[in-house]
């Protein structure tokens, strides 16, 4: 048998093959460092993706966050645009401007005063726990440095609504979010003019206006014939002829006037009504031609224009009277004629006149011309009252205080406590200022010295204080709304913390009274809700009426809240009243010192973080607005 040795080549081949196959073995598996490499690059993608996850929580949340403050501070801006503006229970005027709330600043017009009410839905954050939160620039410790607030939500869904008819809800998570406003308000026009609140209102055609008012004996004019059913003539205070055309008695012994008329409604009584409004027009030399007419008048005719209107107003309405007892055809026809008639036996007659159809519709029309003319053209001629078939905006002049003249000094009433106040400007000087209703004697005549001097048109250009009617760049007028989120409400004192300084014309004090001691004054005007909207403090329905210091947390407050005042009920005790009055307990009910229930679940909460904690406050958005100086709400 021969044997062939393998070729070498052929060996060197399949040791070849064998080498690969081997190593292709071996690159089946990671290596241990490749493993580790693995393991690493897997962990730090795994690390990254859940560091994401709060973030992205976090984004998510400041976006829910950002809904919410859009959607607050548009619901602000609509109500503040839209509240109401009348203050019913309160008094307004007072021979001293520091004698009357509306003095101070308890009804300007700035956003964050008029919305800082139960009613409106802005709670001043406690003082306390506002301090204790940081924020990006310390921007939150710089406003409240200034005298500024930092504010939150009250815990209901809307606003506007009379809080005895909502129902009593859940915390929401709203109540997070904090704001304040940013940037200097302007200086005000006075909207409650605390001598005499201007503008007075009677209907056109009138007869001499009256109003009901206390028998105060050396405060109020009591001429006796003078009070119709309870009511004072306040009219004649700043026009004495005005009280004959109310009532009168002639010489001989016959009485005139709308008193004589109203007490026996007869022709005869009717007809003596207008001889005393004729006797007025005689009395102010008004000329015939301005109410011996047919055609009505749209101008003013020679004379003084209030004196006019005056007369026109008297006559038209006495005139109207009439045609109780004289029929349509005897008007168009013949008429009703009048004798002339000295009233007082001055000397002043009146003229003799025929009433037709025509001339009584001349009558009423003129009236209703020449008293709107007269408001519209004279805001600052104060001697008649405004037409209330049409009250409007323009019927209020404007006025400021002047915060660089001398001030006008004095003491509070009952108490001997100095006071002082700056002195009112007018964009033209006020004529005929008269005296006010409340205050209408002699003794309480309002001083024409009180007006600052550097008015119009005393003073011009830089040296006049008067700047209401002054250009201004819009920046001068823009403030800010800035929100952020910070979790408050787990501070253990959440609703233990007393409530923000409340300021002390937010009181509604009433005004002077004969007799009547300052502590009085405090607890003589009635606590009325639906009346009283921007008085009080803020937290005033969710205070607590007592100390809760000693209750544990989680304890029933349904019943010691001071809640809304659902009836006219100014004695001492819930509900809604018990800060009405002047004992410890009323006055720190008021100043909300025993602290809320800030979450509105008529339970008493404490959150898990101590007070020396310090909070940071994410800020969440900022909404420019423009900052008004008068009060014009949208209606």
């Amino acid at each position: 048998m021969i044997c062939t040795p393998p070729r070498r080549g052929a060996a060197t081949a399949a040791g070849t093959a064998r080498a690969r196959v081997q190593a292709g073995k071996a690159r089946r598996a990671f290596t241990l460092f490749e493993v580790a490499i693995s393991l690493i690059i897997v962990s730090f993608a795994i690390i990254s993706a859940v560091m994401l996850f709060p973030i992205g929580i976090r984004a998510q949340t400041a976006c829910r966050f950002q809904v919410y403050a859009t959607a607050k501070a548009m619901e602000m801006v609509t109500t503040f645009s839209t509240c109401y503006t009348d203050n019913g229970a309160g008094e307004v005027e007072a021979p001293d401007p520091w004698d009357v709330p509306v003095g101070h600043g308890s009804l300007a017009p700035d956003l964050e005063r008029r919305l800082s009410s139960y009613r409106f839905g802005i709670f001043p954050l406690p003082s306390a726990i506002a301090q204790r939160l940081d924020s990006d620039g310390d921007e939150i410790q710089g406003i409240l440095a200034e005298g500024g607030y930092l504010y939150y939500s009250q815990p209901l869904a809307t606003t506007g609504f009379r809080d005895s008819s909502i129902p009593d809800l859940s915390p929401n998570e709203a109540q997070r979010l904090v704001f304040a406003v940013s940037g200097y308000a302007q200086q005000n026009a006075i909207d409650h003019f605390p001598w005499k609140a201007w503008p007075y209102y009677a209907p056109y055609p009138s007869p001499p206006a009256h109003g009901f008012h206390l028998a105060e004996n050396g405060f109020s004019t009591n001429a006796g014939a003078q009070v119709l059913n309870g009511a004072y003539l306040w009219e004649d205070t700043s026009d004495a002829d005005i009280g004959p055309v109310f009532w009168a008695k002639a010489p001989g012994g016959m009485t005139y006037g709308y008193k004589d008329y109203f007490t026996t409604l007869t022709l005869d009584s009717a007809k003596r009504y207008c001889q005393a409004a004729l006797w007025y027009c005689a009395r102010k030399h008004l000329p015939s031609a301005l109410f011996d007419t047919t055609v009505p008048l749209t101008a003013f005719q020679n004379g003084t224009p209030w004196q006019q209107v005056q007369g026109l107003r008297f006559l038209a309405h006495a005139a109207t009277c009439l045609t109780k007892y004289v029929s349509k055809a005897t008007l168009a026809g013949a008429g009703v004629p009048l004798d002339p008639i000295d009233l007082t036996g001055s000397g002043t007659v009146s003229a003799a006149f025929t009433v037709t159809y025509d001339k009584l519709t001349a009558l009423h029309e003129s009236c209703m011309n020449l008293a709107m003319l007269f408001a519209a053209s004279f805001p600052y001629d104060w001697a008649v009252p405004r037409p209330l078939n049409r009250a409007i905006m323009m019927d209020h002049p404007l006025l400021q205080y002047d915060l660089f003249g001398p001030v006008l000094s004095g003491t509070i009433f009952g108490t001997g406590i100095a006071a002082s106040q700056w002195r009112p400007l007018s964009a033209q000087p006020v004529v005929n200022i008269g005296r006010s209703f409340q205050f209408m004697d002699d003794h309480h005549a309002i001083d024409p010295a009180l007006w600052s001097t550097e008015t119009i048109p005393a003073k011009s250009g830089d040296q006049d204080h008067f700047t209401l009617c002054k250009p201004f760049q819009p920046a001068e007028r823009c403030r800010q709304l800035v929100f952020w989120t910070v979790d408050w409400t787990n501070y253990e004192d959440f609703e233990t913390a007393p409530s923000a300084p409340v300021e002390a014309s937010r009181y509604p004090r009433a005004a002077p009274h004969p007799g009547q001691s300052f502590t009085g004054l405090m607890q003589s005007m009635p606590f009325m809700d639906w009346q009283q909207f921007d008085y009080r403090n803020p937290e005033k329905v969710i205070a607590f009426t007592r100390d809760v210091s000693a209750l544990p947390t989680g304890a029933d407050v349904s019943a010691i809240v001071n809640g809304s005042q659902a009836n006219n009920n100014s004695a001492p005790g819930p509900p809604g009243n018990s800060d009405h009055g002047t004992s410890t307990a009323q006055l720190s009910c008021f100043c909300g010192v025993y602290g809320a229930d800030r979450n509105n679940n008529k339970v008493l909460d404490r959150g898990p973080v101590p007070k020396s904690v310090r909070l940071r406050a994410i800020p969440i958005g900022r909404f420019n607005y423009y900052d008004g100086r008068v009060l014009a709400p949208m209606r």
